[in-house]
């Protein structure tokens, strides 16, 4: 069995309809995307589920520093490192 692969966008690889979302994504993120986004923009689908997940999450009663406890122990929990390196990164800014 071989490993599928799934470029990481940038944007100068994103398809014409995500420019402006990962644009955006860039200047609110100090001027780089994050490797999460990049890849989830090879399904517009599952970019735009994240971002509606995330700004849902966004609005709970939970503090930043609550949420990214939740999203480590998730991560944790279902053995997912890169979402544990993602989330730990978040945590320590």
């Amino acid at each position: 069995m071989t490993q599928a692969f799934f470029p990481i966008h940038t944007l100068e690889t994103v398809s014409p309809e995500l420019r402006e979302n990962l644009a955006t994504v860039k200047k609110n993120n100090g001027g780089y995307i994050p490797n999460l986004i990049g890849l989830l923009a090879n399904s517009p689908t599952a970019l735009e589920t994240y971002q509606t997940v995330s700004g849902i999450n966004r609005r709970s009663s939970l503090n930043p520093t609550e949420r990214e406890v939740v999203q480590i122990t998730a991560a944790v929990a279902n053995g997912c490192g890169f979402c544990v390196a993602g989330h730990t990164a978040i945590s320590i800014k």
